[in-house]
């Protein structure tokens, strides 16, 4: 039998050279993976909440409005990070 015009051990040779190259890409796939995640630091999430904050603030809306969507919006955040903690924990 000839899958895909091959005979099996050109396959089998092919799919083993396709490994190799996976396993090879995979550790730099996540190095990059977890450089990206890792700008979202604390330090970022701090700053970007500070600044939705004075944004709300320059835009006149109620103080009570300012300080509710500033908490909604660190928790949206807080979410995002313990997803990427989640996912840098299994990779």
């Amino acid at each position: 039998m000839k899958p895909f015009g091959m005979d099996v051990e050109e396959l089998a040779k092919i799919i083993d050279t396709v490994r190799k190259l996976l396993e090879q890409l995979g550790p730099l796939i996540k190095d990059i993976i977890t450089a990206v995640l890792d700008a979202y630091s604390g330090e970022r999430i701090g700053r970007e909440v500070a600044d939705f904050y004075s944004q709300l603030q320059q835009k006149g809306l109620p103080p009570e409005m300012v300080q509710e969507l500033t908490i909604k919006y660190f928790e949206n955040l807080m979410v995002l990070e313990k997803i990427v903690k989640s996912f840098k924990e299994r990779t």
